[in-house]
């Protein structure tokens, strides 16, 4: 049976005209960071706001889970009521000193991002033994395409955020 996963535009989209989330016109949705519940695919992002030039980021200020099949909000957390990370070492209040790619470097990054991501979506957490070279091969493209489109600064909160999936990524490309 084929997993009919909604689109990854769809899915951005669909979280992000959401009414029953606090977007707005500054609102950042980080990478999706995926994970098994329930036997499902669920996807994980969290929210930020995006720094006005020259000002530092402010750290997540919420994160959300979606259904990937049918784009349905599983869950949402405000960090200051349920945080997805260690709160001593990054208090809700932190500032982050940030400087962002040049946008058309940030626009190819994430486009890239996003199709290597779609295409390993279909055997996503899938055991190394049963993956086929191709797959590896994607899975590898995937990893390298995440270290230029996710920004360094943030990558502590995409690490915590995906434990699920960095810990598969890795025992795959270590297997």
């Amino acid at each position: 049976m084929k997993n009919s996963y909604m689109e990854i535009d769809t899915l951005l989209t669909a979280i992000m005209e959401s009414d029953m989330l606090p977007v707005t016109d500054g609102t950042v949705l980080s990478a999706l960071a995926p994970s098994m519940l329930q036997g499902r695919l669920v996807e994980s992002a969290f929210l930020y706001d995006a720094p006005a030039p020259n000002n530092p980021l402010q750290r997540p200020y919420a994160w959300l889970t979606v259904d990937s099949m049918t784009g349905a909000l599983v869950r949402f957390e405000y960090c200051f009521v349920q945080d997805f990370i260690d709160t001593e070492k990054y208090p809700i209040d932190m500032e982050i000193e940030y400087k962002p790619q040049p946008i058309k470097e940030r626009m190819a990054n994430g486009k890239a991002f996003r199709a290597a991501y779609e295409a390993v979506r279909p055997f996503l957490f899938t055991e190394p033994s049963e993956l086929t070279e191709e797959q590896v091969r994607a899975i590898s493209q995937l990893r390298e395409t995440m270290t230029k489109a996710i920004p360094s600064e943030l990558l502590p909160f995409y690490q915590s955020l995906a434990k699920e999936f960095i810990t598969w990524l890795e025992k795959v490309l270590n297997y």
